[in-house]
């Protein structure tokens, strides 16, 4: 509603701007200064008249009474689930893991899971790795192996 307030006096502002500047104007344009003027000032009571309005009023106490209801709801259903034995077991899980963190559990509990991760694949890495090797070695002694075979035919 606060704002409201403000934009009326903005467009008070405006009116007032609008008949400062236009006052400044020539005989032939002040038909077309008076019309703005008064533009301006059927804007401003149109808004103000919409606003205060009975049934703008209704509207606006519908909608607080509609969110006031909603939160009421909101609450009793909260209540209600936080109540409920599905409510507990999520509150005893969030109990039991917020223990867990406090004293280092979980962790622990990762860092042993990432070192036992990081090895098998440290260890998986070193397998594929050897196995290049010997494949390579392997291709190295044929080379070796067929060029001995050929030096010693000629």
């Amino acid at each position: 509603m606060q704002n409201l307030y403000k934009d009326l006096d903005y467009f008070k502002h405006i009116n007032y701007f609008m008949e400062v500047s236009m006052d400044d104007q020539s005989p032939s344009d002040e038909n077309v200064t008076d019309e703005f003027k008064k533009l301006g000032k059927n804007l401003f009571t149109f808004i103000k008249t919409a606003w205060e309005s009975q049934e703008s009023q209704n509207i606006q106490h519908e909608i607080q009474d509609g969110v006031n209801e909603l939160g009421q709801s909101l609450k009793v259903e909260f209540d209600n689930f936080t109540n409920s034995p599905a409510g507990q077991k999520i509150k005893s899980d969030l109990h039991e893991f917020q223990e867990k963190v406090s004293t280092g559990e979980i962790e622990a509990k990762f860092r042993s899971d990432l070192a036992n991760s990081l090895n098998a694949i440290n260890q998986e890495l070193q397998k594929i790795t050897e196995q290049l090797q010997n494949k390579d070695a392997n291709r190295n002694s044929e080379s070796q192996s067929d060029s001995m075979n050929n030096d010693t035919s000629e």
